[in-house]
């Protein structure tokens, strides 16, 4: 919704904007994404065991590449049909700025589509119980397995 909320000053455009409004609006969206990008990833990612990480890592990757590129293609052709409709008896600022205006309400459209999905991820629970300090402080080094004396632990890291 934040980043709908910064898209919308780029649906109203003018023939001459304003730079302010148009830097705060790609603040706003930049925020917007921001917002969404990591816990859109922890919920890819929420129940997983670790040996699958790798493989939904190379998997997300992808699907993020293909649909950005498939979204820009997208997004392309609507704005070439816009300037297209708009420009039948030539081109000029006014009518390529309200194709682009035109182009940015389908992106709003797409996100308003969009958001019974998002409203689909896991959510974090309610009511856990959160560790007290002695589960977080890690014990002193004299302790641990690895500085044990007379033991050769060794560690390994998981691929």
């Amino acid at each position: 919704m934040i980043t709908s909320a910064g898209t919308l000053a780029y649906t109203q455009l003018p023939s001459d904007p304003n730079d302010v409004l148009m830097t705060a609006s790609l603040v706003l969206r930049d925020i917007g994404l921001g917002v969404v990008g990591i816990p859109t990833m922890a919920a890819a990612y929420h129940q997983l065991p670790h040996s699958a990480i790798p493989r939904a890592t190379s998997a997300t990757n992808v699907i993020q590449r293909v649909g950005a590129s498939i979204g820009t293609a997208l997004v392309a052709v609507i704005l070439q049909q816009q300037i297209n409709d708009q420009a039948s008896g030539g081109a000029s600022p006014e009518i390529l700025t309200h194709a682009i205006a035109k182009t940015f309400r389908w992106t709003v459209g797409f996100a308003v589509l969009l958001l019974p999905l998002a409203m689909l991820l896991p959510r974090r629970r309610t009511g856990r119980a959160h560790p007290g300090p002695a589960a977080t402080t890690p014990a002193p080094a004299s302790r641990r397995p690895e500085h044990a004396v007379g033991t050769a632990t060794t560690r390994t890291m998981a691929p």
